[in-house]
C-alpha cells in the first residue's frame, strides 16, 4: 500500500514541477544572499591572520593592511581593526539574572507588565541560562572571530533568511504532497471503492506514510541542492569549527536585536545541522495539519490548500502585530509552525522575553507535531463514520 501511494506521488507530474519550481526559487536567492567576493577576501586574511582574536591577530591584520596595495579594502580593513578594539569581556560580565529583572520591570505601551506565568518561565530559562554562560567563559567564544565585522550580516543572510526560504519551500511542497495523497482517490473516482468497508477507511492512516517518505527525501534533497551550491559559491573553510555565540555574532528577528547568546558552545557546523534538524520538525508539522485535512475530507483539495495558506498568512500577520508581550497568547502564537518560521533568527540563542523555555525552537516544534498529530487522528476517527 505505501509503495503503491509512493509510486502515484512519484507519476504526478504536478508535484514534480513543484519541486522544480522549489528548485528554481531557491536558485535565485543563492544569488540574492551570497557573499562570494567578501567571504572570499576575508578567508584571504584569515589565513594569514589566524582566526582568534589575540595581540598576534592584530599585529597580522596591521601587516596585511599595510601590505595590501587596494584601495577597495580599505574601508573592510578599518572596520576588521575597529573591530578589535571592541570590549571582549561580554560573557565575563554577562549576568543572566539581571535580565531576567529587567524584563520582569518591562512595561507595556498601556502600563501593563508581563505575563505572570511568562515571567515564571523565564525565571527557570535564566537560572538555567546562567549555567551555560560558564561553559562560554570557559571555552573562549567571545574569541572566535566567525566573519569579525560581517559576522551578523553574514550569518543572518545565510542562516536565516535563506534557511527560510529553503524551509518555506519545503513547507509548501509536503502540504501540497500530503493534500495530493488523499484526494487522488476522489480525483480518480475510486474513494467509494476503497473506502465502503471499515478496513479501507482505515487505509487513511496508512496513507500517511508515503507523503511523509516522499516529503522527507525531498527535504533532503532540496536542502542538499540549495545549501551545496551556497557552500560552493562561498568558502566557509575554516568557518565550521568556529562558534556561533561570537561577539561578533547577534540575533536578528523582524521584532528584536541582540548578542547571540546561545545555550552552551555550539560550533557553527552544530549550528547548522540543528536548524536543519528542527527545519525537518516544522515541515513535519506542516505535514500533519495538511493531512487532517485531507484524511477527514473537509473540503476539495484547492479549498483545502487555500483554507492552510490562509491560516499561515493569518497567522503570520497576527504574529507580526501582536504586540501585547504582557498576554500568554503572545508567546504561543510564536511556539506554533508559522512563528517558528517568523522567529527564524531566535533559533537556540536565549530570545530576550520573546521565548519562554530553554530550546524554545526544539520544544515547540515537537508539541506542534504532537498537536497537529492528535488532530490527524481525530480527522480520521471523522472520517470513520463519515456517509459518503
Amino acid at each position: 500500500m505505501i509503495v503503491y501511494e509512493c509510486k502515484r506521488l512519484l507519476q504526478n507530474k504536478a508535484l514534480l514541477c513543484l519541486f522544480l519550481i522549489c528548485m528554481a526559487v531557491c536558485t535565485v536567492f543563492i544569488g540574492i544572499y551570497s557573499h562570494e567576493a567578501e567571504i572570499d577576501w576575508l578567508q584571504s586574511v584569515f589565513r594569514k591572520t589566524g582566526t582568534v582574536y589575540s595581540d598576534s591577530y592584530v599585529q597580522a591584520l596591521q601587516k596585511t593592511a599595510e601590505a595590501d596595495e587596494n584601495e577597495l579594502k580599505t574601508d573592510w580593513y578599518r572596520e576588521m581593526l575597529e573591530n578589535c578594539k571592541e570590549d571582549r569581556t561580554f560573557y565575563e560580565t554577562y549576568n543572566a539574572s539581571e535580565i531576567y529583572e529587567m524584563i520582569a520591570n518591562l512595561k507595556t505601551a498601556d502600563g501593563r507588565s508581563i505575563s505572570p506565568v511568562a515571567l515564571q518561565l523565564m525565571q527557570y530559562k535564566y537560572a538555567y541560562l546562567d549555567r551555560c554562560i560558564g561553559r562560554l567563559q570557559n571555552d573562549g567564544t567571545a574569541d572566535d572571530v566567525y566573519f569579525d565585522y560581517a559576522t551578523a550580516r553574514i550569518h543572518t543572510d545565510l542562516f536565516v533568511h535563506f534557511g527560510t526560504v529553503v524551509l518555506i519551500c519545503t513547507c509548501f511542497f509536503a502540504v501540497l504532497c500530503t493534500l495530493t495523497c488523499y484526494w487522488d482517490d476522489k480525483l480518480c473516482n475510486t474513494q467509494a471503492l476503497v473506502f465502503s468497508t471499515r478496513k479501507g477507511r482505515r487505509l487513511q492512516k496508512t496513507k500517511l506514510c508515503a507523503p511523509i517518505l516522499i516529503s522527507s527525501a525531498v527535504y533532503c534533497l532540496l536542502t542538499l541542492f540549495a545549501y551545496g551550491l551556497l557552500f560552493l559559491k562561498n568558502d566557509f573553510t575554516g568557518i565550521w569549527e568556529q562558534s556561533v555565540a561570537s561577539i561578533n555574532n547577534s540575533s536578528v528577528v523582524p521584532d528584536a536585536e541582540g548578542p547571540f547568546v546561545s545555550w552552551g558552545s555550539m560550533t557553527v557546523g552544530a549550528y547548522f545541522v540543528a536548524s536543519l534538524a528542527v527545519g525537518y520538525l516544522v515541515m513535519l508539522s506542516f505535514l500533519l495539519l495538511a493531512a487532517a485535512f485531507g484524511s477527514a475530507d473537509f473540503a476539495p483539495l484547492p479549498t483545502a490548500g487555500v483554507l492552510i495558506a490562509l491560516f499561515a498568512v493569518v497567522l503570520l500577520l497576527i504574529v507580526s502585530y501582536f504586540p501585547n508581550v504582557n498576554s500568554i497568547l503572545f508567546y504561543v502564537l510564536r511556539m506554533t509552525g508559522v512563528g517558528l518560521i517568523y522567529n527564524r533568527g531566535l533559533w537556540f540563542s536565549e530570545g530576550g522575553f520573546f521565548t519562554l523555555i530553554p530550546y524554545y525552537e526544539t520544544v515547540s516544534s515537537l508539541l506542534c507535531i504532537f498537536f497537529n498529530s492528535m488532530f490527524f487522528l481525530l480527522s480520521c476517527r471523522y472520517f470513520k463514520r463519515k456517509d459518503l
